[in-house]
């Protein structure tokens, strides 16, 4: 049984929230918290993120944010990709259906929709799949600032 740092860190946001959380989950978040239990907490790790970068580094521009506790890869502004507990995942859509045709797919968080798990061990077929997905996807949208309260 794995707890992602995902998981946790929407488990502390609904609490914050006063959110109902199920006791069964709040038990096992506070016992992986702790240690106490053999649920081992799983997270992207630095390096893992440092080598996806520089395998589709000529893609174009490539960037990582910090996202639920894992990692948004973006190319020239886009979110292409999430990498969550050391694997890529990205969005299933039509275009794409020949590129990953044998690719595995999973569920990068709890409540996500399914994905492909995009291979960058295979650099060449990695940027590709990147090229072709970003024009298929939106710019973020801008954040709204937040008025000042005197």
């Amino acid at each position: 049984f794995y707890l992602t740092g995902s998981v946790l860190f929407l488990f502390s946001r609904a609490v914050r929230m006063g959110k109902t959380v199920s006791l069964y989950n709040k038990e096992c978040v506070i016992a992986a918290i702790n240690n106490d239990i053999g649920i081992e907490i799983m997270a992207t790790s630095k390096e893992f993120i440092d080598y996806v970068v520089a395998q589709v580094s000529t893609a174009g521009v490539v960037e990582t944010k910090r996202m639920f506790g894992e990692y948004g890869l973006y190319l020239d502004g886009k979110c292409v990709a999430l990498v969550c507990d050391d694997t890529v995942f990205v969005k299933i859509l039509p275009e794409l259906s020949t590129l990953m045709a044998e690719a595995e797919t999973g569920f990068p968080y709890p409540g996500a929709k399914e994905h492909y798990v995009l291979s960058v061990e295979h650099r060449q077929h990695a940027i590709v799949v990147l090229q072709t997905l970003a024009p298929l996807l939106p710019f973020p949208k801008p954040r709204k600032k937040k008025a000042k309260t005197e």
